[in-house]
């Protein structure tokens, strides 16, 4: 027989801090659970060129090359914005290197 289970009241001693980290911690936990998650942004090629000024031939390398992911529905692909800012983050990494 366990002495711990939710039926036996346990007794710990806690510094003020530590109660209230495992306070903010477990609020935290909740609010982001609670919280809507934001819906992906997703863009065609061509307005994925115009939105960071590159063209669409630049679109299609990028995937070619496998720094970004096209998603199909049917026969129409679309590209999450995420994937595509990351990309960029690299690519201008190795331009200034």
């Amino acid at each position: 027989m366990s002495l711990v289970s939710e039926n036996n009241p346990l007794l710990v001693t806690l510094t003020v801090n530590e109660l209230t980290t495992i306070i903010e911690e477990a609020v935290d936990k909740k609010v982001k659970q609670l919280l809507p998650k934001p819906e992906p942004k997703f863009y065609s090629a061509t307005e994925l060129a115009s939105k960071f000024g590159v063209t669409r031939q630049t679109i299609n390398r990028y995937e070619k090359t496998g720094l970004i992911k096209g998603k199909r529905w049917g026969h129409i692909k679309r590209y999450e914005e995420i994937d595509v800012e990351a990309a960029l983050i690299t690519i201008q990494r190795y331009k200034r290197a």
